[in-house]
């Protein structure tokens, strides 16, 4: 039998220096470009790890992979990055049948991502809000359309986002920033393409196990065997 486990990172597996109570057992996680530490496991995260040691850890972030390198866990089978957009292999080069997908898909998408981009700077500038509003690429491909700011003026805009042709589009949004997302960046359609990738690799019975933190992040665990959420997350505050 083998464990493949299908994690989301920020605030499943680490979490960052501002929310933790106090460093005591903490051990640092992420680095940022400058070296800083940018995000620390607490011991109960460390426990988690621990427990998943003898399983396969798959990255299942929203961060790049230029992010996902700075993770200080070490990730040996594949990756996947930028909300399900990016998925790597072992050696961090995209994989050759992904790469097909995105070549035929990323190209259809990426002159709608630049409309959104503009209507969310006039949507932005007609109603005074101080959004930074760029478009994310990752390994050569245009991803999603990141949205980030001050907590208000994310929220007045995804009350707002509505009235705009988003079509196609799903929107993430957290505390930090909000996403819009294409159809090729899915977690759920990344997770379900490696879970038939495992399959015909491996000669043993695999079993998977989801862990997210995030409504989001729901969405590809419900196709694991298994899920697993930490306490004070989105998810759990809807099951409670």
């Amino acid at each position: 039998m083998t464990i493949i486990a299908f994690s989301d990172l920020d605030d499943t597996l680490f979490i960052s220096g501002s929310r933790c109570e106090h460093l005591s057992g903490c051990k640092a996680a992420t680095v940022l470009p400058d070296g800083k530490v940018g995000a620390y496991s607490t011991p109960q995260h460390q426990a988690l790890i621990s427990l998943l040691h003898n399983a396969c850890i798959i990255p299942v972030t929203g961060r790049r992979t230029d992010s996902l390198d700075r993770v200080l866990i070490d990730f040996e089978s594949y990756k996947i990055a930028s909300h399900g957009a990016i998925i790597l292999d072992a050696n961090n080069d995209l994989h050759p049948l992904w790469r097909m997908l995105l070549e035929a898909e990323a190209s259809l998408w990426s002159r709608h991502m630049s409309r959104i981009k503009g209507e969310l700077e006039q949507h932005c500038d007609t109603h005074k809000l101080k959004l930074r509003i760029r478009i994310v690429s990752d390994k050569g491909f245009a991803c999603y359309v990141c949205v980030k700011g001050e907590i208000s003026d994310l929220r007045q805009l995804q009350d707002r986002i509505d009235v705009l042709d988003t079509d196609g589009f799903v929107v993430h949004s957290n505390n930090r920033n909000l996403a819009l997302l294409p159809p090729f960046a899915s977690k759920r359609r990344a997770v379900a393409f490696l879970k038939d990738i495992l399959k015909s690799e491996s000669n043993k019975q695999l079993t998977f196990i989801g862990l997210g933190d995030s409504l989001s992040d729901s969405d590809f665990m419900s196709i694991c065997d298994f899920q697993m959420t930490p306490s004070h997350s989105q998810i759990s505050e809807v099951l409670n």
